[in-house]
C-alpha cells in the first residue's frame, strides 16, 4: 500500500495502542487476502479494532472489525 506504515503485528491474545491524529485513517492486515477498516477519527475518542483469522488455503486470513467501546477490552 502506498504510504503505508507498519504499526504492529497481529498475534493471539495481544493488543497494541496507536495514537492517531483526527481525520480519516485506513487500517489493514494482509496474508493471502486483505481485510481493512476505515475510521474517521475524532479528537479525544477511542476506537477499537479486533483482529481475527479465518482459514485460508495455506495460512490464516485476517479479519478486522470495528468494535463498540462497550464490548472492547481497554
Amino acid at each position: 500500500m502506498k504510504n503505508a506504515e507498519v504499526i504492529g503485528a497481529l498475534k493471539p491474545d495481544f493488543y497494541f495502542k496507536y495514537l492517531a491524529d483526527p481525520g480519516q485513517h485506513f487500517f489493514w492486515a494482509e496474508n493471502e487476502k486483505i481485510s481493512s477498516v476505515t475510521i474517521n477519527c475524532e479528537a479525544n475518542e477511542k476506537y477499537y479494532i479486533e483482529g481475527n483469522a479465518s482459514m485460508g488455503a495455506w495460512m490464516g486470513n485476517p479479519e478486522l472489525s470495528l468494535l463498540p467501546a462497550e464490548v472492547a477490552k481497554d
